[in-house]
């Protein structure tokens, strides 16, 4: 992303309503979109460009520094910002923008910028005292040469395992290749040691050109010693697989990420979970540690290389900043609070990132830190409700100047119409376009009246919404100072609470709780759910909750009086008639449960009063008069199936009633011996293959004269009932397309089998089946457990077990006792 972009973009771009810029007031323009919107990069960028032209430095720089505060890791940013300072010869800035960013933005592209500098600033030719660009030479050529070395590593160690660092690592290993010639040998096996070092790392790291960089290691040690190449070539060649393997599979991890762009806010469409996902699917892989590397250093090392560009990327994704913390904190623990810190930075307004952040503070015993945190998450809940009210305000002046001008408008155009007429045509004219003038007034009204109060029922349900979310803020408030301060910072939070308004019934029942858990004063808590009553008694769900507490703490004479106090307010509040008449049936008299009983018979006419009663019999799932005598909680009968299975997709049904198979199958040819095999052309026949080489033909060899002689099959053979049954089951003409089944083929393939009675096999002695159960202490296994008679097979179902006392049988004429 350049650093600039085109100023005329502010001319198109839409401005602030009601604006009275000028057209060509481009820097006022631009300053009103970045004001309307902060993530307005296009914006920012124009105006530094506009400054730039003019040779006004110091506005770019605060244009920068502005758009920073909003996406302060954004490395495009950064690397524009530093780019500004070396063409304008500020090397003092240049370097303060490095210390500034280098460590926090994990960018390869930002990182290739900081390595030119350095090569620029540091001549290792050695040909002047200034350094390339007019800059200052900081050293001589061996100290140049050591500075650019210890760069390269520096930048390898921190991003060198990109998949996209190849090109770092290209240039360092041509780097160290263009070192002067050493004069002696043992400089020179000092180089080539130092360069197959490089090289060894290169080609274990899953890089875009790790293949490129093995070629030319391999050239390499061919070129220094042939014997010698083999050796070290042989080492590095499993990490090198490794590495090669892994590199395509992460090019295709890599390939959906988005990694260029500055982070937007979410909209949660389809496209923004896609990206998600394929960051998570990088982390995950990252996890697995598919290189195998044995430093667990290194593996974490790449695993918060890849959650760094993950928040980076996806800034403003509260759950990004919750899944990395979470990792931090299970590994890493000193990150997770600086990790939270920067997501709740960017998030300002979200409770997960902030509920989270509290959290992390709260276990380090920062109790400052911690409130906060909860006062920003508060103001940032009542700032986007005071815009929603504003705009509802600004929604209903334009209605109104919109009505008003357009009344003006008909006014005088009916005003003007027929000035040829006499005085009383005119004056009959006016009293037509008083009438006129009713029917815009008429017209226009209703339309604004209309959206007026849809954006007055849109208004009135977010108030809501953020009322529900302050008390949620508040009551996690309380929650965390009860447990720094103690019972007394709870009370504080639920004052200012309460003084604050726009919240819930929810956060008096919060407090009342605590109160009567924690400070084990029931008295207090009453006091605060009466307190409630007065801003929430209309509300069913809060005298609901007061209900139950008086009911616990066994306060019998308030509940009573409680529900006489808010029942008659409430609109049928029939969960706190059905509350407080199970609590009439269980512990109150019975006189006072018909009496209740009879009172909501005349609230709730329609209601059964065998369901009444029904209910005051009942205890914890205990129904009697629902289960025996009206049989409403019997469990419905499940279908028996006395078939298989459904067939799977694809089954064709059987043939229509009727049809009969074709007439080919009457005549039958004659019952082949055992053995027989299927003449050719009766099967399919399969591609014809080449055929191998000719083989002498086997010699018959005689059968022996014992041999059977197999019977002669009978002239004519008639189907058993099963094999026409399955002849039936087969698809009749028509359903399967062009194919047509040869019946008579399957006809004559079923002939070949021998199928014979069951009364006719004569079991043949085999060796006895033991059953794995035996006697127990006897050591030897127990004879075989007979299946149990046909007449006792029942189809599989709940009941088959004759232990179930729903399902007696009567089996041998005596029913089975229940165990």
């Amino acid at each position: 992303m350049t650093d600039t972009a085109p100023i005329t973009d502010a001319l198109s771009a839409p401005q602030r309503s009601g604006s009275t810029r000028l057209v060509g007031d481009v820097e006022g323009l631009l300053q009103d979109r970045i004001n309307l919107d902060r993530l307005d990069y296009d914006a920012y960028l124009s105006l530094v460009g506009y400054y730039r032209e003019r040779g006004s430095l110091d506005e770019a720089r605060e244009v920068f520094e502005r758009l920073l505060e909003v996406v302060p890791e954004a490395p495009s940013i950064w690397q524009g910002l530093a780019s500004m300072e070396v063409d304008a010869h500020e090397f003092m800035r240049v370097e303060n923008v490095f210390n500034r960013c280098l460590l926090n933005v994990l960018d390869v592209s930002l990182w290739t910028f900081y390595l030119d500098y350095i090569r620029r600033m540091n001549d290792v030719s050695g040909s002047g005292t200034t350094a390339a660009g007019g800059a200052p030479a900081t050293s001589t050529a061996g100290g140049a040469r050591a500075t650019v070395t210890q760069a390269f590593e520096f930048v390898l160690l921190n991003v060198g395992f990109d998949y996209h660092a190849g090109s770092i690592w290209h240039d360092y290993l041509e780097f160290l290749k263009s070192a002067p010639a050493p004069s002696t040998t043992w400089e020179e096996q000092q180089r080539q040691d130092q360069l197959r070092r490089v090289y060894q790392r290169a080609v274990a790291t899953p890089l875009a050109n790790v293949e490129s960089i093995w070629r030319d290691y391999d050239r390499l040690e061919n070129s220094i010693n042939r014997q010698t190449a083999r050796k070290f070539l042989q080492e590095s060649s499993p990490g090198y697989m490794t590495a090669r393997a892994c590199a395509r599979e992460l090019s295709r991890l890599l390939e959906p990420l988005d990694v260029r762009a500055l982070p937007k806010l979410p909209e949660r469409t389809p496209q923004e979970d896609d990206q998600l996902s394929a960051w998570r699917r990088w982390i995950d892989w990252e996890k697995n540690n598919p290189l195998g590397l044995e430093d667990t250093s290194a593996v974490k090392r790449r695993i918060k290389y890849a959650y760094k560009r993950y928040m980076t990327c996806c800034r403003f994704f509260p759950e990004v900043w919750y899944e990395a913390a979470h990792y931090f904190d299970t590994t890493e623990g000193e990150d997770a609070a600086a990790c939270l810190a920067n997501g709740f930075k960017a998030c300002p307004s979200s409770w997960l990132v902030g509920f989270a952040h509290a959290e992390a503070e709260e276990s380090l015993k920062h109790t400052q830190t911690v409130k906060e945190i909860y006062d920003q998450l508060l103001r940032e809940n009542e700032a986007a409700a005071k815009r929603a009210e504003d705009a509802y305000t600004t929604l209903v002046a334009e209605n109104a100047a919109a009505a008003e001008e357009e009344k003006k408008q008909a006014s005088n155009t009916n005003g003007d119409s027929d000035d040829k007429n006499d005085r009383n045509e005119l004056n009959k004219d006016h009293d037509d376009d008083d009438d006129d003038d009713e029917d815009v007034i008429q017209r226009v009204q209703p339309t604004n009246a209309s959206t007026t109060d849809e954006a007055k029922e849109q208004l009135d349900e977010e108030l809501v919404e953020y009322g529900r979310d302050a008390t949620t803020g508040y009551i996690m408030y309380m929650r965390a100072m009860r447990r720094l301060e103690g019972i007394k910072g709870a009370r504080s939070v639920f004052a200012r609470a309460v003084k604050a308004g726009r919240t819930s019934w929810q956060l008096y029942v919060s407090s009342a709780m605590m109160e009567h858990q924690c400070s084990k004063d029931s008295g207090v808590a009453v006091k605060v759910l009466r307190m409630g009553m007065k801003q929430h008694g209309e509300t069913e769900a809060y005298v609901l909750a007061y209900l139950d507490f008086l009911i616990a703490i066994k306060d019998d004479a308030n509940a009573r009086a409680l529900f006489e106090q808010a029942a008659p307010k409430l609109d049928k509040p029939r969960a706190l008639y059905d509350r407080f008449y199970a609590y009439e049936a269980m512990y109150g008299d019975l006189d006072t449960t018909r009496k209740l009983d009879a009172r909501m018979a005349e609230l709730f006419p329609d209601d059964d009063p065998l369901s009444r009663f029904g209910q005051r019999h009942t205890f914890m799932g205990l129904d009697p008069i629902a289960t025996r005598d009206l049989q409403l909680l019997q469990p419905e009968p499940q279908p028996i199936l006395l078939l298989p299975p459904p067939p799977p997709p694809g089954w064709i049904p059987p043939p229509p009633p009727g049809w009969v198979p074709p007439a080919d199958t009457a005549t039958l040819p004659p019952l082949p011996p055992p053995g027989w095999i299927p003449p050719a052309g009766l099967l399919p026949v399969p591609a014809p293959a080449p055929a191998p080489a000719p083989a002498p033909a086997p010699v018959p060899q005689p059968a022996p004269a014992s041999a059977p002689v197999p019977p002669a099959a009978p002239a004519t053979w008639t189907p058993p009932g099963a094999i026409m049954d399955l002849i039936g089951r087969l698809p009749f003409a028509g359903t399967m397309g062009d194919i047509d089944a040869d019946f008579g083929g399957i006809v004559r393939v079923l002939a070949g089998v021998e199928v014979v009675k069951k009364e006719e096999v004569v079991a043949a002695p085999t060796v006895p089946v033991v059953s794995s159960v035996g006697v127990k202490g006897s050591g030897k296994r127990g004879p075989p457990i007979p299946p149990p008679p046909p007449e006792d097979l029942v189809p599989l179902g709940r009941h088959n077990d004759p232990r179930d006392p729903y399902k007696k049988r009567n089996l041998g004429g005596s029913a089975p006792s229940v165990v």
